[in-house]
Order: C-alpha cells, then sequence, then structure tokens
C-alpha cells in the first residue's frame, strides 16, 4: 500500500513538471513568435511600423542601412517572420518613401528577406544551358541608381555556379550572343553608363570600347574636351561574335564655352577584336 502511494505520488511530480515545462517554453519563445498567421492587417502594419520606429530613431548615427539592421536584428527578423504577410505593406512603404530613406531600404531588405526573387535577376541563355543569375548585394533605391548586385555564371541543369564574376555592378542587364557564347553585361549610374562583354568559353571579360578608345575621333572636332555624360549601351547582336553599341556623349569644349553632342554606334567584332563599323554625329548645342 505503501509502495502504491509512492508511485501515485511520482507520477503526479512527473505530470505536474511537464506541465511547467511546457509552460515555460510558451512564455521564454523566441520574440519573433508574435508574428502569428492569424494576424489582421492593422496588427502587421502596426507590428512593422513599431520595429522600423525603433530601427531608424538614431539612423543619423549609423552610415549604412544594413548597420541598422545588425544593430537591431531582434526587430527586423520580428518583421521578416510575418512572411508574405507582411510583403504589401512593406510594397507600400517603398512606393511612399523617399529614395535612399532608411524606412524604404529596410523596407527592401526586409521583402528580399522573405523573398529573394523579387529582387534577384536571371537570365536564361537561348540554348537553356546557362543561366546569369544576378543576387543583391545591396539595395540603392530605384530610379536612375539600380541596386547593387553580384553576378554569377550557373550551370542551369545543376544550379551549380561555373564562374563568379567577382563584379559588383549596379543596375545590371544582360543580353545573350544567338549560341549563348556571350552574353552583354551593362549596367548604369547616374551619367555613366557601360557594355562589356563576358566570354562563357574562357570565362574572361571582353572589354568593349569606351571614351578612351572614341577620343581620337572627337579630335577630329574637338582638340582640348571632357565628358560628363557617358552612355555606352547595347543596342543588338548583329551575330553570334558581332555587337552593336549605342553611344552618346555631352561634350564640353575647354578653349571655347562651347557644349556638344556625340550620338551614334559602333559595331564590334569580338572574333577580331576591333570595330567593324561605325557612325556617329557631333552637333554644337550652345554656349555653356
Amino acid at each position: 500500500m505503501k509502495n502504491k502511494k509512492i508511485y501515485i505520488s511520482l507520477t503526479i511530480l512527473i505530470l505536474f513538471s511537464f506541465i511547467l515545462l511546457i509552460f515555460s517554453c510558451e512564455n521564454n519563445s523566441d520574440p519573433v513568435s508574435t508574428a502569428d498567421a492569424t494576424m489582421s492587417k492593422d496588427e502587421i502594419v502596426a507590428l512593422i511600423d513599431k520595429n522600423l520606429d525603433v530601427m531608424i530613431e538614431h539612423a543619423e548615427y549609423f552610415s549604412y542601412e544594413s548597420d541598422l539592421i545588425d544593430a537591431h536584428p531582434d526587430e527586423f527578423a520580428e518583421i521578416v517572420a510575418l512572411g508574405e504577410n507582411a510583403l504589401p505593406y512593406l510594397d507600400e512603404i517603398i512606393k511612399n518613401s523617399e529614395n535612399f530613406s532608411p524606412r524604404k531600404s529596410i523596407a527592401m531588405y526586409a521583402q528580399y528577406a522573405t523573398k529573394p526573387e523579387l529582387y534577384d535577376l536571371v537570365f536564361p541563355s537561348p540554348d537553356g544551358k546557362y543561366l546569369v543569375k544576378a543576387t543583391v548585394y545591396s539595395f540603392m533605391g530605384v530610379g536612375s541608381v539600380g541596386n547593387l548586385y553580384n553576378v554569377y555564371l550557373l550551370d542551369r541543369l545543376t544550379d551549380s555556379v561555373i564562374f563568379d564574376l567577382n563584379d559588383i555592378v549596379i543596375g545590371v542587364k544582360i543580353e545573350w550572343s544567338p549560341d549563348s557564347r556571350y552574353f552583354a553585361i551593362s549596367h548604369h549610374v547616374s551619367w555613366v553608363s557601360a557594355t562589356n562583354v563576358f566570354d562563357t568559353q574562357t570565362g574572361n571579360y571582353i572589354n568593349l570600347p569606351q571614351l578612351n578608345e572614341l577620343k581620337e575621333v572627337i579630335k577630329e572636332t574637338l582638340s582640348n574636351f571632357y565628358c560628363d555624360r557617358e552612355y555606352f549601351d547595347f543596342e543588338k547582336w548583329i551575330s553570334d561574335d558581332t555587337i552593336k553599341i549605342k553611344v552618346f556623349l555631352r561634350i564640353y569644349d575647354v578653349d571655347q564655352p562651347r557644349i556638344f553632342d556625340f550620338d551614334g554606334w559602333y559595331i564590334y567584332d569580338l572574333t577580331e577584336e576591333k570595330i567593324a563599323d561605325m557612325d556617329y554625329s557631333i552637333e554644337q548645342l550652345g554656349e555653356e
């Protein structure tokens, strides 16, 4: 009888301890657990606003928005834990906030952490063998200045990286050659754009002619000048190894107060490594 009482007492003690353990786990859960899938839209908005306000309260002391995130990991994690339920309001914040504002940038980082495909770019090759993938390195806003991207060449079948281009590109755009050997990679920031070509067989960049290569052409009109706008933009592939680049330059005469626009194009032969054809005009706009 005595042993039976001890057995019952031990059973009750074990059950009580188990209940306390469950209660303790529930009350010591990660703060991110407040992001309940059953939350209303107003609750989601309030939660996001509360965490953003905490994160940007002393934004002036931080150089980059990523530093704000590093300084407030719990607040950022709580936003991300909302999952795709947070995306509509984060999108609203992004659309209604000024470029480069901490609030906008953090909202973009939160969207990216939730759903990377919203910002990562993919460019499949025509033959289906390759995939150029540009993953966000840093958010720079929208408009004339795009995001910063890391660029990789992947095997489309295995999704493995063939080449890391070891380049951080702003506002990247990719255009494949018809035979899938080359791709033109263009980037654009403020008053400058550039286009180069990547050779998938060698794993090397081919640097296309830029301003330095056109100086002799310009000097036929102006001997002393500088440019403050330089656009070298992909126009089209002429053939598997021939590419057409559109060129626009805003040119200032150093000796006289005159401004000129250089407007034209060139066709570059990748096999011969030279300009195969070119056409342009240089027109004076007026005094500076």
